[in-house]
């Protein structure tokens, strides 16, 4: 196809067909949003569930045993681990990838409901968080120091003046101290 003589015999269409891209173009980038952390799924969960006044062993024999086991029979699960310190216990599920997150962690509470009539009266309400990439990591991180102040007048400073300030600016979720 020869197209310098398509484009004179039938300039119409070619105009045409320009503005067609050049719309299309213009349309794309009005609704392409842009964010400097997409939003991430990861196929992640926690659960957390606390056991008041017993000690690590304990917290793993009768608390993370028992959930680890109920969480086998959730479907499309990777990998389990836990850790039990004193007093609670916490498992860490990694799913398949592809998986739907509010599914799974429906099927996990599920799991936890028929497992916590087993376990004693001490041990609390199981906590399912699912992991997300945008709670975890911090927009922006500051140090601070002022001059001829210890660390305890400026851990005052930074909670009477600084945080406020910081937290009265419009989009900012929260503001956290270390």
């Amino acid at each position: 196809m020869n197209f310098p003589k398509l484009s004179v015999k039938k300039p119409v269409t070619v105009v045409m067909c320009a503005l067609i891209i050049v719309i299309l173009g213009v349309v794309s980038i009005t609704n392409l949003s842009m964010d400097l952390m997409p939003s991430m799924d990861f196929p992640y969960a926690v659960v957390i569930t606390p056991y008041y006044g017993a000690g690590p062993e304990e917290v793993e024999a009768i608390v993370t045993k028992n959930i680890e086991d109920s969480l086998l029979r959730v479907s499309n699960v990777k990998r389990i681990t836990s850790s039990s310190s004193e007093g609670s216990s916490m498992v860490f599920v990694e799913f398949n990838e592809g998986t739907d997150m509010d599914v799974a962690s429906m099927d996990m509470r599920e799991n936890l409901d028929l497992v916590s009539a087993y376990l004693p009266d001490e041990v609390g309400n199981s906590t399912i968080m699912k992991v997300n990439v945008d709670a975890l990591m911090p927009m922006m991180v500051f140090t601070t120091s002022y001059e001829g102040k210890d660390m305890v007048e400026l851990t005052n400073w930074l909670e009477e003046f600084f945080i406020p300030s910081i937290e009265r600016v419009e989009g900012v979720a929260t503001v956290s101290m270390t």
